[in-house]
């Protein structure tokens, strides 16, 4: 009798190119970190000190943003917002316009690149083979 192969996570894994790991995937495990690591840094003042205003909400994108990346949970979603948080401060910006950019890139990056083998995303989404016999 032949064994039947299943392929779980097919559905979930268009929304990611790949899971490397090796030394690719580390290199996406730094580029998460890097990205991630200004977001959470502009919401430590709003972890610090809860005041209602129009900044809230810019300081929310980016705590929310910060932690999906950092995790490499529902990675696709936290680059975008970091990639449409970026770009809004970078035109809202008179000054340091081209650090908003930067972080903009780095987000389209991770947008495009997936979040690599060490991240939570690879854990649950990851390719798996299961064989009947």
């Amino acid at each position: 009798m032949a064994a039947v192969t299943l392929r779980v996570g097919d559905d979930v894994q268009r929304l990611f190119s790949t899971f490397p790991d090796g030394w690719p995937g580390r290199a996406l495990l730094l580029l998460r970190l890097v990205a991630a690591a200004p977001l959470l840094c502009r919401s430590v003042d709003f972890l610090g000190s809860f005041v209602l205003g129009p900044v809230i909400a810019v300081d929310m994108v980016a705590l929310v943003s910060g932690i999906l990346i950092a995790l490499g949970f529902c990675t696709p979603l936290g680059a975008f917002l970091q990639l449409a948080l970026e770009a809004w401060l970078a035109l809202r910006s008179d000054h340091l316009f081209a650090d908003h950019l930067i972080l903009a890139a780095i987000g389209l990056s991770l947008c495009m690149l997936g979040p690599g083998a060490w991240s939570v995303d690879a854990r649950l989404f990851g390719r798996r083979r299961i064989e009947l016999r």
